[in-house]
């Protein structure tokens, strides 16, 4: 090597201090005109300085000044983070020092945090080798964009599995950005399970019970996912959305639609279970010697209605019938107005 060469500073660079007040990422690529930082503070606020702001802050001192001057100027690309995503984004700040996936990690907090997303960050879903190639992920995606609660393929954003999205831990397999219209898979092609999974969330506007509804949305895709891939593979397009579903709030509709399917006038849900011999959720035995069930009075009508439907999903994967009272509710649901669960 010559000396000349020796004297060459790098031409990429990612510097990370941990000081007093917080930690900064500060990210250099005098090649491609790159000049990223973030700051997380230790009451849990960051900041994003984008190459396109400091540009335009520093100017013409780029990029001797860089880091001298980057705390100096103010961004409007600031947030409050919780305490879990904090500690996700201070531990892949610390990741990242080392490696070279600091710009990249920048853009993807400016398009998933601030919704500024650089041309070119990820790929519209409709243009994906794998949902073209397997007709699978279509028939899905046709299923759960039964009237039209879904957008169309071509105005939804598949991220790429690589950069790990902003916050985003080790467990986790995929993750929707609603508000964005992006999703994000670990692996692709993904599973088809997962492939709905992340589809249920991206549907707007669904009927919740109870003022969770992180916690409610994640139970619709959860339990949903399974049979609208039953559905997909079968070739069934349903009336209406399987989301609508977890809309009935009483069990009569329920009721009707099993008696419909099983040609019995079964009492109630209770003997209907009896019959099958399962102890559905919501539901004890009422006495040890007979197997009878009874339901706990602490469970008003519209939840033991949405646990008659998880029953009647995960009784689908290994009966027939089940999944025909879930088909013959679809139909029923399709003629109900205004919307079972109401406005």
């Amino acid at each position: 090597m010559s000396t000349q060469q020796g004297k060459q500073k790098p031409t990429r660079r990612v510097v990370h201090k941990h000081l007093r007040v917080g930690e900064w990422l500060i990210c250099i690529d005098r090649e491609l005109d790159i000049y990223d930082a973030v700051f997380l503070s230790r009451d849990n606020r960051f900041a994003v300085y984008p190459t396109t702001l400091v540009k335009q802050e520093i100017g013409d001192k780029l990029p001797k000044a860089f880091e001298t001057i980057i705390g100096e100027f103010t961004t409007p690309y600031k947030r409050e983070a919780t305490l879990v995503y904090a500690d996700m984004l201070r531990e892949q700040m610390r990741r990242i020092s080392s490696t070279g996936e600091c710009h990249e990690f920048v853009n993807g907090l400016m398009c998933l945090v601030f919704e500024v997303c650089p041309e070119g960050y990820g790929k519209r879903l409709c243009d994906t080798t794998w949902f073209n190639e397997d007709a699978m992920y279509r028939r899905i995606y046709d299923v759960l964009s039964t009237e039209n609660m879904l957008p169309n393929p071509c105005d939804v954003t598949a991220l790429p599995p690589q950069p790990v999205p902003p916050g985003i831990s080790k467990g986790v397999r995929g993750v929707c950005f609603r508000a964005l219209r992006k999703i994000w898979f670990r692996h692709t092609p993904p599973e088809y399970m997962l492939f709905a999974h992340e589809l249920i969330h991206l549907i707007p506007g669904k009927r919740f019970k109870t003022p969770d509804a992180d916690a409610e949305d994640e139970l619709y895709a959860y339990h949903l996912s399974p049979f609208v891939v039953e559905l997909a593979k079968r070739g069934i397009k349903p009336p209406v959305n399987p989301v609508r579903l977890f809309e009935i709030d009483n069990t009569t509709i329920i009721l009707e639609a099993i008696r419909e399917v099983y040609n019995y006038e079964f009492k109630d849900l209770k003997e209907y279970y009896e019959t099958l011999g399962v102890i559905p959720i919501l539901t004890k035995l009422g006495d040890v010697d007979v197997f009878k069930l009874e339901y706990d009075p602490a469970y008003p009508e519209e939840v033991i209605a949405r646990g008659a439907i998880i029953d009647l999903i995960e009784g689908s994967k290994h009966g027939e019938g089940e999944f025909q009272v879930l088909l013959r509710l679809l139909d029923k649901l399709s003629q109900e107005q205004p919307r079972q669960g109401g406005e």
